[in-house]
């Protein structure tokens, strides 16, 4: 939850008053500086992800404060959300980029790199997995995940994305 330097306490105390009196259990952190991940909150149950953004949504005062979320993260009233735990999301995102920018050397289009393109290319690929549910793709990505235990199912793949 990206919260701006002149709500960020503020914002941060309603949330946890708010997890607290709910009896949700999270794992959180603030930051030391204002950035678009100022505020984690680590929840296990998605209900209760649910929950938290209808807060943060109907809480006037957090969103007055709201900044920008990561643009790579699907964001609902403000709030960033991603998966958690044994896929990191700043790898995921590094290896996308890292792929894009490596395919477009390979086909000599290194001055054709723009952000605007790889928002497509990344486009694609959650096309491929969520609408095409291309399950060779999705093996692909998780057999790139370091943690041989790792079980996912097609929920758990939108972190990545």
């Amino acid at each position: 939850i990206p919260i701006d330097s002149e709500h960020i306490n503020l914002a941060a105390k309603q949330i946890f008053e708010f997890l607290t009196y709910n009896n949700i259990a999270h794992v959180s952190k603030i930051a030391s500086e204002i950035r678009n991940d100022d505020i984690v909150v680590r929840l296990i149950d998605p209900n209760d992800a649910v929950k938290l953004i209808d807060y943060v949504k109907n809480n006037n005062y957090i969103q007055e404060g709201l900044i920008k979320t990561n643009p790579f993260l699907y964001s609902e009233s403000g709030v960033a959300i991603a998966s958690d735990g044994k896929i990191s999301f700043n790898e995921t995102i590094c290896e996308l980029l890292a792929s894009y920018i490596n395919e477009k050397k390979e086909k000599g289009l290194i001055t054709t790199i723009n952000a605007h393109d790889f928002y497509g290319y990344v486009e694609h690929i959650y096309n491929k997995i969520f609408v095409e549910k291309n399950d060779e793709l999705i093996e692909k990505i998780f057999k790139s995940v370091k943690t041989p235990d790792c079980k996912y199912d097609i929920k758990g793949v939108m972190g990545i994305l």
